[in-house]
């Protein structure tokens, strides 16, 4: 069993927020994800790190929302973690030369549905089956302004090796496993071990029965 990571978990009751426990992250199987978390009425995940734009300290605040409505907020961005047949699709940023996942801001006019289908057949061509929310995570940088970002999951056909984009550009995709998501993405801290471990059911499900299915053809 090896060690992943810790971090906070907050007292739903405590005003501010108090460290009440450290949950410890770690695998015991390769896609599964355990954790000993206490869910808040608050932020499940609060996580202080640098911008990888600017290097300026942000505060991202992590909420689940498996199983429950979206929230009325402001969405300032829509991000999809897409399963390809058992894969997690990515695509490459040239301007910022990194690989993330597909998705962008709602445009005026509209709603988390519409931008996420949108961008997802923009940067990839792919079309969407169906989705889910994943949770939300709260930015709020060094001069108090925050912006709330949306993850959802969803099952997705016909994603392109390449696309090319509204603007023109062309739009390289990558298929990574499940395992290696955090790694390419660049997100190994402890949102990003959240995601996987609300997650990883739906991945191992999609791979096991595109197992099963290529086991018994004729």
């Amino acid at each position: 069993m090896i060690l992943r990571s810790a971090y906070m978990v907050l007292d739903r009751h405590a005003q501010p927020y108090c460290v009440t426990k450290v949950a410890t992250l770690f695998y015991d199987r390769p896609h599964i994800l355990r954790t000993n978390i206490v869910m808040t009425n608050k932020a499940d995940v609060i996580y202080t790190t640098k911008s990888n734009m600017n290097g300026e300290e942000i505060t991202l605040e992590w909420y689940d929302l498996i199983g429950r409505r979206i929230p009325e907020k402001k969405w300032h961005q829509v991000h999809i973690i897409a399963n390809y047949g058992g894969k997690v699709v990515f695509v490459y940023f040239e301007k910022l030369g990194l690989f993330n996942l597909p998705g962008g801001h709602l445009e005026e006019g509209e709603n988390v549905d519409t931008t996420l289908r949108r961008e997802l057949a923009e940067e990839t061509g792919g079309l969407v089956i169906d989705w889910e929310p994943i949770g939300y995570q709260v930015r709020t940088d060094s001069t108090g302004n925050s912006v709330y970002q949306l993850r959802v999951y969803a099952d997705v056909m016909g994603v392109k090796e390449q696309n090319i984009d509204f603007d023109g550009s062309i739009v390289p995709t990558k298929l990574v496993s499940f395992d290696e998501m955090l790694k390419v993405w660049g997100w190994e801290n402890p949102i990003g071990y959240r995601i996987v471990d609300l997650i990883g059911d739906k991945f191992l499900a999609t791979i096991s029965e595109t197992s099963f299915l290529e086991s018994h053809e004729y």
